[in-house]
């Protein structure tokens, strides 16, 4: 499926109505669409970020709300973030955050203004912390992969053998280049090869060239922790002032 034929579902199909009455900042393309590793059987990924609630600005919510929203539909694989539960996210350096910030324009299904000032300005919540977060995020993955080797179950092994490569070149990147890449346009084929079983034996484990392939990867991301040039931690100063532009903003429009 194409981001054409994407966008046009869920522009024409009941099951995203959900959608409709939403106050998007963004909304784009995400999982595998958005990495470029997608197959046949590829599910659709959405993943948005909507405008604050007043309330949840200047009313009792304000105080009382604890758990920023996120607003999750299982039967369409969606997940839609309010703009404080994203920008929580972005502060931490969590991978399935940021990555939102660094898909292709054409992934991008809707994008007010100020999702287009927030995207521009990724570079505010790029920090050293991507080091613990990602590290953190393929240690999970590959755990994951572990368990389903040792399972006998075939199936899954790939993707998450995958990710666990996915993550590793998306931290090197932010890293060496200081920029979020989320279409892995020149890891493609490999990622691809992955999936694709390349590693695996017929018996369902894996050949040890992917693990040393892992452990290059690590010594990769140990070598650009020790000379990158990137903050050690986000811009808290800018990004306080971005988020009340975007709440003083929000009070003028929305009820």
């Amino acid at each position: 499926m194409t981001n054409t034929q994407i966008k046009e579902l869920i522009k024409t199909s009941n099951k995203y109505n959900f959608l409709k009455d939403m106050n998007f900042i963004f909304l784009t393309i995400s999982g595998s669409y958005s990495y470029g590793t997608n197959i046949d059987t590829s599910d659709i990924d959405i993943r948005g970020c909507v405008f604050n609630n007043k309330n949840d600005i200047i009313g009792l919510n304000a105080i009382t709300n604890k758990k920023m929203d996120v607003y999750e539909d299982e039967n369409t694989d969606t997940v839609i973030y309010s703009f404080n539960k994203l920008i929580y996210l972005l502060l931490l350096n969590t991978p399935s955050a940021l990555e939102l910030l660094g898909c292709r324009e054409e992934d991008y299904i809707y994008t007010h203004r100020i999702g287009k000032e927030l995207i521009d300005n990724y570079n505010l919540f790029l920090s050293q912390r991507c080091i613990n977060t990602y590290s953190k995020y393929a240690e999970n993955q590959l755990s994951k992969f572990n368990s389903v080797i040792s399972k006998g179950n075939k199936t899954k092994t790939n993707k998450y053998a995958m990710h666990i490569v996915r993550l590793y070149l998306m931290c090197i990147d932010i890293l060496e280049k200081q920029k979020i890449i989320t279409y892995r346009k020149n890891d493609k084929d490999l990622l691809l090869n992955i999936r694709n079983g390349y590693f695996q034996k017929s018996d369902g484990t894996y050949f040890t060239d992917y693990f040393d392939l892992i452990e290059i990867y690590k010594r990769k991301i140990e070598y650009a922790a020790k000379n990158t040039t990137l903050q050690l931690n986000p811009d808290k100063e800018k990004i306080n002032n971005f988020v009340r532009y975007v709440n003083s903003t929000t009070l003028q429009f929305i009820k």
